[in-house]
């Protein structure tokens, strides 16, 4: 390159914006990558809730209290579940109601993960053009 001041200046501002669109990037691929560990605690929430609806009653099992701690039990009702809707309220909800409020969960989850997915491929996109941009420049 020679000292262009003008080519300079400018393969300065496209190095720069490159930059920018790297940490979007970047920080959309930390968006995607806590949803996708939300879809699938959801995931892990309706497989258990399915295998708890076949458990009999009296049924011996350790809960969770902590991580990795544990307490015996055993179940005194498989009908209802209590869902904490805040302000430390709980309301009795049947397993196919939370069944219901789960999937939707899901779906919001998914549409939320296919929005940020665009998005990611927009600013891939981006970015790899405004690389072949610089390396013109460089030329």
């Amino acid at each position: 390159m020679a000292n262009d001041p003008a080519k300079e200046k400018e393969m300065k501002q496209a190095y720069v914006e490159y930059q920018m669109v790297q940490q979007q990037v970047q920080q959309l691929q930390k968006q995607i990558e806590t949803v996708q560990e939300q879809l699938q605690d959801i995931a892990n929430v309706i497989a258990h809730l399915e295998e708890m609806k076949e458990v009999k009653q009296g049924s011996k099992m350790l809960v969770p209290v902590a991580n990795g701690v544990f307490m015996k039990t055993s179940l005194l009702d498989n009908k209802d579940l209590f869902v904490n809707v805040g302000g430390n309220t709980t309301v009795t909800k049947s397993f196919s109601e939370v069944n219901e409020m789960l999937a939707s969960q899901q779906k919001e989850m998914e549409d939320v993960y296919a929005q940020l997915v665009v998005q990611f491929q927009q600013l891939h996109s981006q970015s790899e053009k405004l690389e072949q941009d610089i390396q013109q420049l460089v030329k």
